[in-house]
């Protein structure tokens, strides 16, 4: 994969990659600056986090994903917060120091003394006091230059079998979302011997096989295959 030639291709709608290739991806796009082009990242199996082989290069990647909408979504509040500090600031400076400064002007040019209405003297110097400078809104280090996007970049993780999402929500700064809604629901049987039982342990019904078939197969394995080909609606966990 040729991350060089493809990290600019935005045109394209789906990105679809292994734990492997996502990884490199992204580091790519973090140290060229194009993080902000994407709107969404979508893990699926996410409790493959928790794999032996692979899990800790999940894990990395959803770490600088998460880290960079952080630093994005601070970066945004401290320029929020000095576009307000500035905003408030510059108003009261006008309100207070215009008079005296437009007096202090007249005095100078009089080349005179002038007393305020507060009985404060100013001494005309001819010249403007000059107005507080504005705070500079905080950068982001290079890979988060855009802040905007990348607080709207989207963290979607699937899993039917993560024991801790609770967990793994909190760490991802995310909402948990729960159902155990199933389009074609999940029956539980057990087989013992011949015979199939049902989750509260009913029996259902006898396998059909015969003596002959049984010493070939002791186990039944070959007949519910069968049965499962035959059947083609049957799924069985063994």
């Amino acid at each position: 994969m040729n991350l060089n030639a493809r990290c600019t291709c935005m045109p394209t709608g789906v990105i679809v990659c292994t734990i492997e290739k996502a990884n490199a991806f992204i580091s790519h796009l973090i140290e060229s600056d194009g993080l902000g082009q994407l709107s969404s990242v979508v893990v699926d199996e996410l409790h493959m986090v928790r794999d032996e082989d692979r899990g800790y290069l999940l894990e990395l990647l959803l770490t600088k994903l998460r880290y960079a909408t952080l630093s994005a979504t601070e970066a945004a509040q401290a320029g929020a917060a000095a576009a307000a500090a500035a905003a408030g600031a510059t108003p009261g400076t006008a309100a207070t120091k215009g008079p005296t400064a437009a007096g202090a002007e007249g005095a100078g040019e009089a080349g005179g003394d002038e007393s305020t209405p507060d009985g404060q003297g100013v001494h005309g110097s001819g010249q403007h006091k000059q107005p507080p400078s504005t705070p500079e809104t905080p950068s982001l280090p290079s890979g988060r230059s855009t802040p905007a996007a990348l607080r709207s970049l989207q963290l979607i993780g699937m899993s039917a079998t993560l024991p801790n999402a609770k967990d793994v929500a909190e760490w991802l700064g995310a909402q948990l979302y729960e159902t155990d809604y199933r389009p074609v629901q999940l029956a539980h049987y057990l087989k013992v011997g011949r015979c199939v039982k049902d989750a509260k342990r009913n029996v259902v019904r006898m396998l059909g096989c015969d003596d002959a078939w049984e010493r070939r197969d002791p186990d039944h394995v070959a007949w519910l295959c069968k049965e499962t080909v035959e059947v083609s609606t049957w799924t069985w966990t063994l």
